[in-house]
């Protein structure tokens, strides 16, 4: 009998294994895509070599022989035993993870989307470094755009602008100038005086003696710039500090910035900076008076700076009128003064248009004033989207997954829009990309599920 039935083609097998599902033969044709007289001469035939009277009888007959195959044991004198035995050992963690993937084309699909969520954030998480998240970057600027914010005043610019150079000269100025300009600002009752200017050089001795006797009674009121260039050479960052003897009483401090490249906009300030010495804080950091947050006490760390901060608002005072005595005592008493360059020829680009140096750092430190911002990390952005995907896994509808996940892509702008007024920002572009993606993906499974159920009509109408 085994003989017998091992002459059996696998069409003929085909046809009895579905007599055993108690078919008819139309509904084995339809199955098989096949006209129902080529199914019953496939069982006459089969019939004939098997040598018995019934169908059914010959679809039992190929059941039994094949159930025993399934379950033969496999001998011990089998060639290729040790082989299969060596790899046994890998079978089970195959087994267990394939037990863990879907099995279902649209389930698949899901599981594969959450995996790439991961992919995705790690990978958009590097780039982020120089590049930034471009859907964020854009969508935060167009909101600070359109609530501006009037700065707090406690900061007051002395601007070395064109007023006053017309009248003073070309900058740099003399140090004398510098000088009675530092005296007048501490007999007005400014609390701290910062500098954007560098005097890591000697110039006139006699300017260079005034200038250190105008810092002397301030008593680690002054605040000065450190200026530092990058050695690509070896590697390292170049410290330029300022003379002993002006530095001697004063604080220190560095103005690194950074931005987007592919933007070209500057629009992050680092908390600490790395020099020759030591780590040394960002000059808006010492004018807002704030630490930073306890996760970015660390070097290398930035914040973004918060553009909605009008500039127009921030009081603004020429150099010269200062040293004329044009200025109402008032405006300077108690207020931390940044004397900066105010020249329209050397600004920043930034998101908001050019500006320069002095507002730049302004702005770098109202925004610390408002409270550190907080950029929430990717990880926690990717978590929403994740659960909207697992919802949308153990949907039937794919016009309810659909759905979940427009509401996700909605729901992911809308709470971005309302944490940045509080300075917390939400990454937007990967959970954003990941949804649309799987919104995509199931809205063309459906598609395709539909035209096929009608081809499928068309082709059998019975």
């Amino acid at each position: 009998m085994e003989d017998r039935i091992a002459r059996l083609t696998e069409k003929q097998r085909a046809c009895l294994r579905l007599v055993l599902m108690h078919k008819s033969s139309k509904e084995i044709a339809r199955e098989l895509g096949i006209g129902v007289d080529a199914v019953d001469q496939r069982i006459k035939t089969a019939m004939k070599t098997l040598g018995v009277q019934s169908r059914v009888e010959a679809a039992r007959l190929v059941e039994d022989t094949e159930a025993f195959a399934r379950q033969a044991p496999v001998l011990h004198s089998e060639p290729g035993l040790l082989h299969r035995g060596r790899a046994s050992r890998w079978v089970a963690p195959i087994r267990w993870v394939r037990r863990w993937i879907p099995q279902t084309r649209r389930s698949r699909f899901l599981f594969g989307s959450a995996v790439a969520a991961i992919v995705l954030g790690k990978a958009v998480g590097f780039l982020e470094l120089s590049t930034g998240w471009p859907l964020d970057d854009y969508l935060i600027h167009r909101w600070e755009k359109s609530h501006p914010r009037p700065a707090s005043g406690d900061i007051v610019l002395v601007a070395q602008d064109a007023k006053s150079m017309e009248m003073l000269g070309p900058l740099p100025w003399p140090r004398q100038v510098i000088a009675k300009l530092v005296r007048e600002l501490d007999r007005m009752g400014a609390q701290r005086v910062a500098f954007n200017i560098f005097f890591e050089d000697r110039r006139d001795p006699a300017g260079d003696r005034a200038l250190a006797a105008a810092f002397r009674p301030m008593d680690y009121r002054i605040i000065l710039p450190i200026d530092w260039e990058y050695d690509p050479t070896n590697g390292k960052m170049n410290a330029y500090y300022p003379l002993p003897e002006f530095r001697r009483r004063a604080d220190l401090v560095q103005m690194a910035i950074t931005g987007n490249i592919l933007s070209q906009n500057v629009d992050r300030v680092y908390y600490f900076l790395k020099l020759s010495d030591r780590s040394r804080p960002a000059l808006a950091l010492i004018l807002a008076r704030q630490l930073p947050p306890y996760w970015e006490q660390k070097l290398d760390t930035d914040f973004r700076i918060n553009f909605s901060i009008d500039r127009r608002s921030i009081p603004t005072i020429s150099a010269v009128d200062v040293l004329l005595g044009n200025v109402d005592p008032q405006t300077i008493r108690h207020k931390d003064i940044l004397v900066a360059d105010q020249d329209w020829n050397v600004t920043f680009p930034t998101p908001i248009g050019r500006v320069t140096r002095g507002d730049f750092q302004v702005l770098a430190a109202e925004t610390l004033k408002r409270g550190p911002p907080w950029e929430i990390p990717w990880w926690m952005a990717m978590a929403p989207a994740l659960l909207i995907i697992a919802f949308s896994w153990r949907r039937n509808s794919a016009i309810q997954s659909v759905v979940a996940i427009g509401v996700g892509i909605s729901g992911t702008l809308l709470a971005a829009w309302r944490l940045e007024p509080y300075q917390i920002y939400l990454p937007m572009t990967a959970p954003i990309a990941l949804l649309t993606f799987v919104g995509a993906g199931l809205s063309w499974a459906c598609i395709r599920r539909r035209f096929a159920g009608r081809r499928a009509m068309a082709r059998n109408p019975a």
